[in-house]
């Protein structure tokens, strides 16, 4: 009797896998879609365009959800800054500002955006990690933090449909800050 529930088990999966497939090249439009509004947000939030060296990109992690990477340098501000001997004060990219204007701007494209993954389970998440790197070659000193924010496509999902207001969306949403 196990044995024959275990069969009809597993047919049922394998069934389910042919009927309902994960269609890789729409989330993939959807990733990339994703990617380009990301990017221009955080070329409206920091300062200084060349500050992003490295570009949004995504992918999809089944059973995850999906992840976006990308890496501000903040040394490319004062080094422009040093070659065209302007004075410009780009000293406060590195401060605690910096950081909640950075945490405030992902959270809203995520808020905003964040349905047009039309694929993703709702039990996925959406994850963006931001690498911010800042050296201080004269003083000897180095800021290199990692930012990681994920959120379910669900509370996305209630937000929109006004289950819950940006409050509790806010709350909701996780942060890791190393």
């Amino acid at each position: 009797m196990f044995k024959k529930i275990l069969i009809l088990t597993l047919f049922f999966f394998v069934l389910i896998m042919y009927v309902f497939p994960m269609n890789y090249s729409e989330m993939k439009k959807e990733v990339d879609i994703f990617s380009q509004i990301l990017n221009t947000s955080l070329k409206e939030s920091v300062s200084h365009p060349l500050v992003i060296s490295d570009p949004p990109r995504g992918a999809y992690v089944g059973g995850f959800g999906v992840i976006f990477h990308t890496t501000l340098n903040l040394n490319r501000v004062s080094i422009l800054a040093l070659s065209s001997k302007k004075k410009a004060n780009f000293s406060k990219l590195g401060d605690k500002n910096f950081f909640n204007r950075l945490r405030k701007n992902v959270v809203e494209v995520i808020s905003q955006y964040g349905n047009g993954f039309k694929l993703l389970p709702s039990d996925e998440k959406v994850c963006i990690i931001v690498h911010v790197l800042k050296r201080n070659f004269v003083e000897g000193k180095n800021l290199d933090k990692v930012l990681i924010i994920s959120v379910k496509k669900k509370y996305i999902i209630d937000l929109l449909t006004k289950s819950i207001n940006f409050q509790n969306f806010i709350k909701r949403v996780k942060y890791i800050e190393y």
